[in-house]
């Protein structure tokens, strides 16, 4: 018979047994990452103790607890190794064979795998890591504080491992803040980054030239010195903070706030509403100011030029010294007296109105020139999106007047009619009529607290006798109020008064007063009803707090009020001109019901209201 072929011999060769690694079971990672010992599947230390001294573990001398644990090492069935992320059995045989052209890792040796065969190793790589909150209830014999001392060296942290007490300082828990997400303020953070690289360049001798600072820790230091430049150098001398001048030369590099009405204001408008996401309702108040009157010469940076602003007519270009003083001789170039300002209101809290444009204009404006400008505005509004809703001013008379002009230019109106409570007696419907402006339904409207202030003013007027029915409100009782001991008016508020005052005329028509008034001289009925129907009317309009159902409900009861006493004097023989309050707030009580606004007063020239509108931003942000 033929000879039996022979396969030729596999070369092999011994490596190193690579032990456990993530390969052979992926929650060997999970385990290494978890205990810090370095073994396991040894007998319990308890277990030993009290074999050997019969006592509990806890109950051993310090030098039988380090027996005990010495001997429970040496029962261990397998060897942690986590500088290479591997476990070795106890008893590992070292080697393993393999064949010379083995390309692939090389399995454990027997030993170990019967390790990863065990129940104890099975339990101990199944046990998931704990929170980190729990991490500091590990068990210390099982942390070994010498690699960590020295890893913390390494990466410059001896400091704070060291101290026992480092975890609940200041520092840390800030950094560690940090670190989580917790403090979020970029506002802090780039002030403590600019300290911090302030302290590293003097500690290596270098300067703070060109000095980089986060956006929006330059944006604070930039309101801080817009507010006020004396606390902002006293806050540059306790952080480190941009020098004044490199504020300075940021602001000069900023455009101007646009100068009369153009299309870059409604542009503004639009950015903003665009910015802030929001695109509901908001209501337009316009309202004048005095200006410190004169011509000025101002630097326009987008045009490279000077002009010369203040005048009641568009900004003039002015090339040379000879153009400004023939622009400033010329008679035409009339100087403006007051400041005209369109402020855009946003019905959300903490969001601050929105200034949308400002003219220089003289005092002697008719109201048709007036509601042209406002109907501009109005109109460039809606053109860029804006869902302009109301519109309110002052109720001078020359403001109303534009008021009715503006309604009678409008592209359509819509008319509401309520029906009077007693048709009978002659008292008439409330009708009243909203205009439209390209398709934008617009609601005109009465500044509340100017309505509040002309309610005070025809109560203290000597020229008028209020009659109500069998009663007169008089300036003469709420004088003898406010002298009372325990009155919530002050007496400045009745002698020498200030006509202006919005804060007196709001405590007057202040729920403290009407108290007051019904407990102390509950025979002073003229004065209460007075001051509850108009008060009411006013808090309609300012209460944050009621449903507009209730809102309508006070402004008709103040309707209906006034229609009555109109009614009353009539049938009485009464003359209006003396027993009622005066035409102007009869009138401004019936617009009142559109709307409101809101007004700013200020004394300066037009020149510094331009450069101040950073200022000015800043403040109402």
């Amino acid at each position: 018979p033929a000879p039996a072929s022979s396969k030729p011999a596999v070369q092999t060769r011994k490596v190193p047994c690579p032990g456990l690694e993530v390969t052979t079971d992926k929650r060997i990672d999970t385990y290494l990452r978890r205990t810090g010992a370095s073994g396991g599947g040894g007998r319990n230390p308890v277990t030993i103790a009290k074999e050997k001294f019969s006592k509990l573990f806890s109950k051993l001398k310090p030098h039988q607890k380090k027996e005990i644990l010495a001997e429970q090492r040496l029962t261990q069935k397998w060897k942690n190794d986590h500088q290479n992320a591997c476990v070795f059995s106890s008893s590992c045989k070292k080697t393993v064979v393999i064949a010379v052209d083995r390309t692939t890792p090389p399995p454990p040796c027997s030993e170990c795998v019967e390790v990863h065969r065990s129940t104890p190793f099975k339990k101990a790589i199944s046990k998931p890591i704990p929170k980190k909150e729990n991490r500091k209830f590990v068990n210390k014999q099982y942390l070994n504080e010498v690699l960590g001392k020295q890893y913390a060296e390494s990466k410059g942290l001896q400091d704070l491992v060291e101290d026992e007490n480092a975890t609940q300082s200041l520092p840390v828990r800030f950094a560690l803040g940090c670190l989580s997400g917790k403090y979020s303020n970029k506002t802090l953070e780039g002030l403590v980054k600019a300290y911090v690289t302030m302290e590293d360049r003097k500690s290596k001798g270098k300067g703070l030239q060109n000095f980089k600072y986060t956006p929006e820790f330059l944006q604070f230091c930039h309101d801080q010195h817009t507010t006020s430049p004396a606390a902002y150098r006293g806050l540059g001398q306790v952080f480190q903070a941009p020098a004044q001048r490199t504020l300075e030369k940021h602001i000069a590099k900023e455009p101007r706030f646009p100068v009369g009405i153009s299309t870059r204001n409604f542009e503004l408008v639009q950015k903003h509403l665009n910015d802030i996401a929001y695109d509901g309702p908001v209501g337009l108040g316009c309202d004048d100011t005095k200006l410190f009157s004169g011509l000025q010469l101002m630097w326009d940076g987008e045009k490279n030029s000077h002009f010369l602003v203040g005048g009641c007519d568009e900004p003039i270009q002015v090339l040379d010294a000879d153009a400004v003083q023939r622009e400033m001789s010329n008679p035409s170039n009339r100087a403006a007296t007051k400041l005209r300002l369109w402020v855009l209101s946003i019905p959300y809290p903490k969001i601050p109105p929105v200034i949308v444009a400002a003219k220089a204009i003289p005092d002697n404006l008719d109201g048709q020139t007036l509601s042209e400008m406002s109907l501009r505005v109005i109109r460039g509004l809606i053109g860029v999106g804006a869902k302009v809703v109301s519109y309110s001013s002052d109720g001078s008379e020359v403001e109303r007047s534009a008021e009715k002009i503006m309604i009678a230019k409008a592209d359509s109106t819509i008319t509401y009619e309520i029906p009077s409570p007693c048709p009978e007696e002659g008292l008439p419907d409330t009708k009243f009529t909203i205009p439209v402006f390209d398709k934008q339904a617009v609601a005109m409207g009465q500044d509340s607290k100017h309505a509040l202030k002309t309610f005070r003013n025809n109560l203290f007027s000597g020229a008028r006798l209020l009659t109500l029915g069998n009663y007169v409100v008089v300036y003469q009782r709420i004088r003898e109020i406010a002298y009372e001991e325990g009155s919530p008016l002050y007496q400045r508020d009745v002698d020498k008064v200030d006509r202006q005052d919005d804060s007196a005329a709001t405590r007057l028509f202040s729920a403290d007063v009407l108290e007051y008034i019904t407990k102390n001289h509950p025979d002073y009925l003229g004065e209460a009803i007075y001051l509850f129907i108009f008060g009411d009317l006013i808090d309609a309009f300012q209460n944050r707090f009621i449903t507009h159902h209730e809102r309508l409900k006070m402004v008709l009861r103040a309707r209906h009020f006034i229609n009555h006493w109109e009614m009353y004097l009539k049938v009485s023989g009464y003359p209006k001109a003396t027993h009622i309050i005066s035409k102007e707030a009869l009138d401004i009580s019936r617009i009142l019901i559109d709307g409101y606004a809101r007004k700013i007063v200020k004394d300066f020239n037009f020149r510094d209201f331009i450069y101040m509108m950073p200022k000015l931003l800043n403040r109402i942000r």
